[in-house]
């Protein structure tokens, strides 16, 4: 997760740059300016959902943008709460896997 959001911030800020003068393009740029521009679609390397069906640029971002809000909401959650409250277990990479350390957590925790 940490390298995709890694990843996408770079892109963002280089695009960015380029569009004010204040860098020159490098081929990566052009063709994520290009990707978003021109396709509407996001890169591939941004896309890292299982089984992603295929969406416009604006659609995934608010996407990731509710994903990334939902794993702040969970990080920032005592660990002594998290089973109080809904979890969109849907918006997370590896669902599974925040099941089963959840499990042994409560295990644990007994």
């Amino acid at each position: 997760y940490k390298g995709v959001h890694k990843r996408i911030s770079t892109d963002i800020k280089n695009a960015k740059l380029y569009l004010e003068g204040k860098q020159s393009g490098s081929n990566r740029t052009r063709e994520v300016l290009r990707i978003l521009g021109v396709e509407n679609r996001v890169p591939k390397e941004w896309d890292i959902r299982p089984k992603a069906i295929p969406m416009t640029a604006s659609i995934w971002m608010q996407d990731f943008i509710n994903r990334v809000n939902g794993i702040n909401q969970i990080a920032q959650t005592p660990a002594k709460e998290i089973g109080k409250q809904a979890i969109w277990l849907g918006g997370l990479y590896a669902p599974e896997a925040f099941v089963a350390a959840s499990r042994q957590e409560f295990a644990r925790a007994k």
